[in-house]
């Protein structure tokens, strides 16, 4: 009697041990994906916050500015990520995006009704940046005044 309690209570402690290295061994690739989820809304909503301040400050008019709060992923690809157009765009009327490039994700776009150019903060984190109108010459509206 004594020797089948004992064996029982071993298979149970057995199976339960089994049943808890699966759960362990399941959450980390579930923890992965919930962050690149995570990730890519961030950095959507940072192009989105940058495209819809460019639009504000260019219906307001020359001289017009504003600052805005924008949150970089842990995973931006800053190389391949802008805020206009890809370097090799030279047409200000195409030079209309904001774009974050998240390396799991992709690239995370918005766009605006402005000519815009500029640069995004070159390491992860929230950054407050400036977006400020300037009708002289090219008329474009300047992200952190890089253009």
């Amino acid at each position: 009697m004594k020797a089948q309690g004992s064996l029982e209570l071993l298979l149970l402690f057995a199976g339960a041990l089994i049943a808890l290295s699966v759960v362990v061994a399941v959450l980390p690739s579930e923890a992965i994906g919930s962050q690149a989820i995570r990730e890519k809304e961030i950095a959507k909503s940072s192009a989105s916050i940058v495209a819809n301040a460019a639009d504000e400050v260019y219906l307001a008019g020359d001289g017009a500015s504003q600052y805005v709060w924008v949150d970089m992923p842990e995973s931006t690809n800053f190389n391949g990520s802008f805020i206009g157009a890809p370097s090799y765009e030279l047409n200000w009327s195409k030079r209309k995006t904001t774009n974050i490039n998240v390396l799991s994700e992709g690239d995370m776009s918005a766009g605006s009704h402005a000519p815009i150019c500029g640069k995004w903060p070159s390491t992860p984190g929230r950054h407050r940046i400036k977006v400020a109108y300037n009708a002289t010459g090219t008329a474009h509206v300047a992200i952190n005044d890089n253009c």
